[in-house]
């Protein structure tokens, strides 16, 4: 029995009356309950007949359907049936039963229930209202701090779902969800060390998880730990041997650690796999460079001379799919000169003169402009048989261009 003044004011009136009701009655008990309920602790329980006129006005303002009944059976009855929709796979219709419920009586249970149907229509923002509306309340536990996570994670607040991944696994220390979900919001924050930690954990709780082994893998890459990459790539591609991604990633940990061989046998396998990627013909082609420099060091030209071949041949590969890249064409340039210097071959000086005549129209604002100009006149006079020889070429670094990292085809998930 509610002791709300209002409500004890319009029941002494509707009894005054002799229970004759009206419009107006109707219209006062619509703007009276919602007021009354959502400052009760408890659903309102009307233990006195509800005439017509205000049944009627009721299920016209609210979707609810009264009668004599108790109000909490059929508040109950409507939450039931709201979960059993959203349980059914029909977010929409759950919705729909369950808004003018929450508008007649909100509870923690029913906005729970909405902040989870929100989530599956990818409305976070509506979704956050709706889980934080809870918070603090009996529902307050692991499974609404996980969502809450998740939803902020949609919206782009890595560093707030963290604060709640936290204490679900405060409370479950075995929850692989959480603790991936944790490491993603890490990665996204570039705290890379501390998502290859999380990483590890989902691992530990579930050793046959190859996306896990992924994941850490792509964290451990940027965090600049290639030999544990390495290891976590090793046992993701024992699981998925036909993934591209992972042969390009350990291709690339092996390159930064300047094991070329096997740089080179991952990229070609990722070539053979994705043949129109560009930036994995330009990283092979660093590979055959640098092994080609090594080799040209040890005044080996013989091995050197089919290395340097390759770095064209690939260089040209990359070239055709990144036609406005400015690294590809002045790499190009410097293979060929590097080619025609061990092999006294004029030949690749063509190509050279063309690609730095295209990296100039690509980059006139490169720092490397200078160089990049005295070598072209130098080819241009060698070609007309007024020099001897070519400034050594303009060696790039062994990582490559800027976008040499981990293959970003697909994030940790």
């Amino acid at each position: 029995m509610l002791q709300n003044p209002l409500l004890f004011w319009y029941r002494s009136w509707w009894h005054r009356s002799g229970g004759r009701g009206s419009r107006v009655s109707g219209v006062v008990w619509c703007l009276l309950v919602p007021a009354v309920s959502a400052q009760a602790e408890d659903p309102i329980e009307m233990s006195h007949p509800v005439p017509v006129t205000v049944r009627a006005v009721m299920t016209w303002a609210t979707g609810l359907r009264l009668d004599n009944a108790p109000t909490t059976d059929r508040l109950s009855s409507r939450f039931e049936r709201s979960r059993t929709l959203y349980q059914r796979g029909m977010p929409a219709e759950a919705l729909r039963e369950l808004t003018p419920l929450i508008a007649l009586s909100p509870s923690p249970e029913s906005c729970f229930l909405r902040g989870q149907i929100r989530m599956a229509q990818a409305q976070y923002s509506f979704a956050l209202e709706d889980f934080d509306a809870c918070a603090g309340t009996r529902t307050d536990g692991p499974e609404l701090r996980y969502l809450r996570g998740v939803t902020l994670l949609h919206l782009g607040r890595p560093e707030e779902a963290i604060g709640d991944f936290d204490r679900v696994i405060g409370v479950r220390s075995e929850s692989f969800d959480a603790f991936r979900n944790r490491a993603f919001g890490h990665y996204l924050l570039r705290n890379y060390a501390k998502a290859a930690d999380d990483y590890a954990e989902c691992i530990r709780i579930r050793p046959a998880d190859a996306a896990s082994y992924r994941n850490r893998a792509l964290a451990l890459l940027h965090a600049q730990n290639f030999a544990d990459a390495i290891d976590c790539l090793n046992v993701h591609i024992g699981y998925i041997p036909d993934d591209a991604e992972s042969y390009f990633n350990r291709g690339m940990a092996y390159l930064r650690l300047r094991k070329w061989d096997r740089a080179i046998t991952d990229l070609r396998r990722f070539t053979r796999l994705r043949p129109d990627d560009g930036n994995a013909w330009f990283q092979l082609s660093l590979c055959y460079m640098s092994r080609a420099d090594r080799e040209w060091e040890r005044a080996d030209d013989a091995r050197a001379a089919p290395d340097y071949a390759e770095a064209v041949a690939t260089l040209n590969e990359a070239t055709r799919r990144r036609r406005s890249d400015p690294a590809a064409f002045f790499n190009l340039a410097q293979a060929c000169i590097k080619l025609a210097r061990v092999t006294e071959d004029e030949e690749p000086y063509r190509t050279a003169e063309t690609a730095l005549e295209t990296f100039l129209a690509l980059a006139p604002d490169d720092r490397d402009v200078p160089a990049v100009r005295a070598q072209l006149e130098q080819i241009r006079q060698r070609r007309g048989g007024r020099a001897a020889g070519i400034t050594a070429p303009i060696t790039p670094p062994p990582d490559g261009s800027a976008d040499s990292g981990p293959h970003n085809a697909r994030m940790p998930r």
